[in-house]
Formats: structure tokens, sequence, C-alpha cells
């Protein structure tokens, strides 16, 4: 993963890497490598606005604790 952070906060791209087909033989063993290799890196959503944008619902993987 890749952070930046600009004016408005951190703008982030990466990949998550787990997920690929265990077998060789699948035609999609290889996506992500090949994808990581071609500079083909995904943003990372870090705000709900960044999200909504995107037309998605937002998912907490992490929660702070006070």
């Amino acid at each position: 993963m890749a952070v930046q952070y600009g004016p408005d906060g951190p703008v982030a791209e990466g990949f998550l890497t787990y997920g690929n087909p265990d077998d060789p033989a699948d035609p999609a063993y290889r996506t992500g490598l090949e994808a990581f290799s071609a500079g083909e890196w995904r943003p990372f959503l870090l705000t709900e606005a960044d999200v909504a944008a995107a037309g998605l619902e937002p998912t907490v993987l992490m929660a702070e604790f006070r």
C-alpha cells in the first residue's frame, strides 16, 4: 500500500493480495500479480464521502477505542 498525505487528508492505493485461486491451472491464478506488475493499483476509499461517491456502502474494518 502506498499512502500520501495531501491537503484533504491521506490518499492510499494498493492491493489486497488474498483471494487468488490456489490452483495454477485456474485462469485467475495470476490476476493479482499481473495487475501489480502493470501498476494497476486500486484506490483505498478512506472517507465516508469517498465511499458514497463510489456508490458503495461503508464497512468498518477497525474501530477506534478511547
